[in-house]
């Protein structure tokens, strides 16, 4: 049975992260709530074998939710505020409630199953990260060749921004950045390491993903900061320095209006004040799962969210609800700041931290930016000394 368990894993949690690496293509991402239900099934399933058969780390798993409690008042809090927002503003369906239900069984899936079977089986983690890698290689390879040519099986720029195969540029800036972070860490070959830094760098500037563009300057000031074996004095001086060539790039990309500015916010600003506002009528329940969508658009918007997922959260689910996701949030970054053993998931999550300004993140979404930050989270959780923190 260790076997099949071993071969079941490695099947269940690929299919499920090459779906969700796929959720954002053209083509499928019109049907993205077909590919919603069967990454969620998907991850059910794992779950449900985890707890059967895993005896001795099924024990880890329900240590780690008493360390996390917090998360089980908060997604039930998601819950409620559905409901009201279904009864009371006609915002969401009765699938809305199911959808926040699932993504509380995937979260617990993402954000402590799975590392926990990464403990048993340390190759499934490998894979993990190889998929990714090679998902992007491939991204990489396709959006050069798009953005060069123009057009490319089917697939075009958006907007003149390369999007490779996806619907927006931005995922696209999300994904690779992503897991260029990923890949600071122990046993990644330098000449690998530094051809996606590279190609991934070329590739998020093709983009025109102003708010990626910004967090990797962040990220990086944070690792000189916090990781740096350097002296003080040199981490300023290093950091002076980034600043100064930091200028430099940013005035040059001004003037080849890389960051837009004829186009202002794109109405972001306005959208995140409509949204406070209407927090102000409902601060404690919210609205509602998905229920920003709607709000934007009644007020004439074609966006489906501010594009700010902390604002979008707040909306949705109430300030109580807010002040609990921050501080498990909180929890998680604290207790792994300082462990060097996870430098790329903490490079990775200050990056997804700052992004969650600029795109939508879900805690135990499964979309890729989604399901790409709770897994993060869980591996950040997870520590090769200990079984788990």
């Amino acid at each position: 049975m260790k076997i099949k368990l071993k071969h079941f894993y490695y099947v269940m949690i690929s299919v499920v992260l090459i779906l969700s690496l796929l959720s954002y293509e053209v083509h499928l991402y019109k049907y993205y709530t077909i590919s919603q239900l069967f990454i969620s099934s998907f991850l059910l399933l794992l779950m449900l074998v985890f707890l059967k058969y895993e005896k001795e780390y099924k024990n880890i798993f329900w240590e780690q939710i008493n360390k996390y409690t917090i998360i089980v008042p908060m997604f039930i809090f998601m819950i409620v505020s559905t409901i009201v927002g279904l009864l009371a503003y006609g915002y969401n369906t009765p699938v809305s409630v199911v959808s926040v239900a699932a993504m509380f069984i995937c979260s617990y899936c993402l954000f402590f199953i799975i590392p926990i079977i990464c403990t048993k089986y340390p190759g499934i983690k490998e894979t993990i990260l190889n998929i990714i890698n090679f998902f992007c290689l491939f991204l990489i390879a396709i959006g050069i060749i798009i953005y060069f040519k123009g057009e490319f099986l089917s697939y075009t720029n958006v907007y003149g921004r390369a999007a490779s195969i996806y619907a927006d540029p931005n995922f696209l800036a999300m994904v690779l950045t992503t897991n260029m972070f990923l890949n600071f860490r122990k046993g990644t070959r330098f000449i690998l390491k530094l051809s996606i830094v590279i190609l991934s760098v070329v590739m998020i500037i093709f983009t025109g993903s102003r708010g990626t563009l910004v967090g990797i300057m962040i990220t990086i000031v944070f690792y000189i900061l916090i990781f740096s074996k350097h002296r003080m004095i040199k981490k300023v001086f290093i950091s002076v320095f980034l600043f100064a060539v930091s200028l430099s790039l940013l005035n040059y990309l001004v003037e080849i209006d890389f960051f837009r500015l004829y186009q202002g916010s794109n109405g972001r600003f306005e959208m995140i004040i409509s949204a406070l506002e209407a927090i102000k009528e409902s601060p404690i329940i919210g609205y509602g799962y998905a229920s920003i969508g709607k709000f934007l658009i009644a007020l004439g918007y074609s966006n489906v969210s501010t594009h700010n997922s902390f604002v979008d959260f707040a909306y949705s689910f109430g300030i109580i609800t807010s002040l609990m996701y921050i501080y498990f949030l909180g929890k998680v970054i604290i207790i792994n700041i300082k462990d060097k053993n996870k430098i790329n998931y903490m490079c990775t999550i200050c990056y997804m931290i700052f992004n969650m300004n600029t795109i939508l993140y879900n805690f135990g979404g499964v979309g890729i930016s989604s399901l790409l930050f709770t897994l993060v989270l869980g591996f950040l959780n997870y520590s090769k000394d200990k079984k788990l923190v």
